[in-house]
C-alpha cells in the first residue's frame, strides 16, 4: 500500500465535481500532525464530502472548495470543514473551523 493511495474516494452532491479522494499521505503527514483531534474521524470527513451542509468558496484560495458539516461541531459550535482541490479532486485538509459558525448563504457554491 502506497502513501499516495486513497484512504477513500467519495462522491459529492456538487454536480460538476468528480469523486474526491483523501490520500493516505495527506491524512498521515498533514491532517493528523496538524489537527490531532481528527484521529479516528476519517468516516466523518467522508460523510462531510458526500453530504455537506453547504459548500463554500475557499478563503485563502478561491479555487478551492470548503465542505462544511454543521452537524459535527466542537463544544463551541465550530463546524467540521473539509478543504478540497476541485482541480486535483483531493482533500487538502480537514479541521474544525470557527470561521464557519455562521454561513453567508449567498456566498454558497452549493447548498441542499
Amino acid at each position: 500500500m502506497s502513501e499516495d493511495d486513497p484512504l477513500f474516494t467519495a462522491k459529492t452532491p456538487v454536480p460538476w465535481l468528480p469523486p474526491i479522494a483523501l490520500l493516505r499521505s495527506t491524512w498521515e503527514r498533514h491532517i493528523l500532525p496538524n489537527h490531532s483531534y481528527m484521529s479516528g474521524k476519517e468516516m466523518v470527513v467522508r460523510s462531510t464530502i458526500s453530504r455537506p451542509s453547504v459548500v463554500m468558496p475557499g478563503i485563502s484560495d478561491p479555487a478551492n472548495l470548503i465542505f462544511v458539516n454543521m452537524n459535527v461541531t466542537t463544544s463551541k459550535g465550530h463546524p467540521l470543514t473539509v478543504i478540497v482541490s476541485p482541480q486535483k479532486a483531493i482533500v487538502l485538509t480537514a479541521l474544525f473551523n470557527r470561521s464557519y459558525r455562521t454561513i453567508d448563504q449567498e456566498m454558497a457554491i452549493w447548498k441542499p
